[in-house]
């Protein structure tokens, strides 16, 4: 802090704080972690409990930001945005909760490396819905990804903006999950149920935003190796299919609990409430009776979305690989599990993929992966919308975000390896 160095003790600090139970980052980067040392200044040695090829992969994480020694204890266990602290270009020079913070060059890293060239950065701080709106409107910000609420009104205050659709969300997905190991989840017609309940056509006109058919446990910014569920054989398909006579068949068939569940969720941006709305209504006609519970968002993260929720769980995971969707979806001890998943032939193809000796391999196996999991129904997936990005027609050299797809990680891993 204050300009000092980061060194080979801020790493050993960063991954030791990480594996506390307290820290809330994604298990999966660091169980394999047995110790670090710090050789030398310049010299972190990992030792790890066993062989695994995605690990370095998986360093390259926002889980695994490298913080000054002693940052946790000096801010009190909580880094609030006052007291944040890192090794990067920028340092803070001011901060008005929701409204500003203002960012001077790190001196001791423009003398390294030669940037920031700029001597000043100002970030307005402007929440979902009408303040980002108005500034918009205003002409305060040049660029605005509105929501499906606001982007006629975005558009009919300034009709000469430029518009862009961008084509998927690419990493992230929005999923209804259930703990198949609890009942009566256990029971697949249940699972079906649910995903024959949801009027996946006509999401977009009820909801008011374009979007594509998500079928998971890959997402549609893989197109490489997401399958298109048209390709799966009709038996498998036809739980995608929108049919609440055959969910409510299937629903009376599995005893027709009479319990009311609860759906763990927060409402993490405007259309989130609004989906799981929309999610209830369409269990409720098929006999299955809900009730929301909204959580703060830190407090869903550790008391609902690493596995310790009951009855039904709606949220996002944002996972950045083809390897982390399938293993950290389905494996069968990770925490990000959130079905708890235990299926043995699963199990079975993720070991497969794992060990395939080239992508092309691992794309037969992966098909075979997101084919069963539709088959047993362990989540519901969303549609997922597009992103409406609209921009001002004077700022240069700018044409939009263009759809981005993640030709990830599995063909860069097997260069790697070979």
């Amino acid at each position: 802090m204050k300009g000092a160095p980061i060194t080979a003790k801020d790493v050993k600090y960063s991954f030791d704080h990480a594996k506390l139970p307290s820290s809330l980052v994604q298990e999966y980067v660091f169980n394999n972690i047995k110790s670090v040392a710090a050789i030398d200044d310049h010299t972190v040695q990992f030792k790890t409990n066993y062989p695994h090829w995605r690990w370095l992969m998986d360093l390259d994480s926002y889980n695994t930001m490298v913080m000054p020694n002693g940052l946790h204890e000096w801010a009190g266990g909580t880094i609030s945005p006052e007291k944040a602290r890192g090794g990067g270009p920028w340092i803070v020079e001011d901060y008005r909760p929701g409204s500003l913070i203002i960012f001077r060059p790190n001196e001791a890293y423009r003398k390294v490396f030669g940037v920031p060239y700029a001597d000043r950065l100002n970030f307005a701080i402007l929440a979902s819905g009408a303040p980002r709106l108005q500034a918009w409107i205003g002409k305060q910000s040049q660029v605005f990804a509105p929501d499906a609420g606001s982007l006629d009104a975005a558009l009919k205050a300034r009709p000469e903006a430029k518009q862009l659709l961008d084509d998927f969300a690419p990493t992230r997905t929005q999923a209804l999950f259930m703990k198949t190991t609890e009942k009566p989840w256990d029971d697949v017609r249940m699972r079906r149920a649910l995903s024959m309940s949801v009027d996946r056509e006509g999401w977009g006109k009820t909801l008011r935003y374009e979007y594509k058919l998500e079928s998971g446990p890959i997402t549609w910014g893989y197109p490489d190796w997401k399958l298109d569920p048209a390709k799966m054989p009709a038996d498998v398909g036809k739980w995608l299919k929108y049919d609440p006579a055959e969910a409510t068949n299937l629903v009376q068939a599995a005893g027709s609990p009479s319990q009311v569940f609860e759906v763990h969720m927060h409402p993490y941006n405007n259309s989130y409430t609004p989906e799981a709305q929309f999610l209830e209504e369409s269990m409720k006609k098929i006999g299955v009776n809900t009730k929301l519970k909204v959580y703060e968002y830190n407090n869903w993260l550790s008391t609902a979305y690493i596995g310790k929720y009951s009855g039904l769980l709606y949220g996002p995971d944002n996972l950045d690989r083809v390897t982390q969707q399938l293993a950290d979806r389905l494996l069968a001890n990770s925490s990000r599990n959130h079905s708890e998943v235990q299926d043995a032939d699963v199990q079975k193809m993720l070991t497969d993929f794992a060990n395939a000796k080239s992508p092309a391999d691992a794309k037969v196996v992966s098909d075979k992966i997101q084919t069963r999991s539709v088959d047993q129904a362990w989540a519901v997936y969303s549609p997922q919308p597009v992103s409406p990005i609209i921009w001002d027609p004077a700022l240069q050299n700018y044409d939009g975000q263009k759809a981005i797809y993640y030709q990830d990680s599995y063909q860069k891993t097997f260069q790697w390896l070979a």
